[in-house]
């Protein structure tokens, strides 16, 4: 016979999860959130032009606690608007 821990069981936004679920099987939809570093690379650019893009609102910020992020939603949008060539 095995026994279960003594743990409590985690929340979700639906409610209640069960203890044997794994916390890998929860899943989050939201967007996705890149700081100044992922956004460099993902630009091929530095961080301090990722800076520069923040401050003057070319590229939109969310701010929690002192980070500044940026959703992979607006990284795309800033790519697209700078598309050159092809349809769009």
């Amino acid at each position: 016979m095995t026994t279960k821990k003594n743990t409590p069981p985690r929340l979700s936004e639906r409610g209640v999860v069960s203890v044997e679920q794994s916390h890998r099987s929860i899943s989050y939809n939201g967007p996705q959130l890149l700081n100044v570093e992922a956004v460099a690379r993902t630009l091929s650019i530095g961080e301090r032009q990722v800076w520069r893009l923040m401050a003057t609102g070319e590229l939109p910020t969310v701010s929690i606690g002192r980070r500044r992020l940026v959703t992979a939603t607006d990284v795309q949008a800033f790519i697209e608007a700078r598309r050159e060539g092809g349809a769009r």
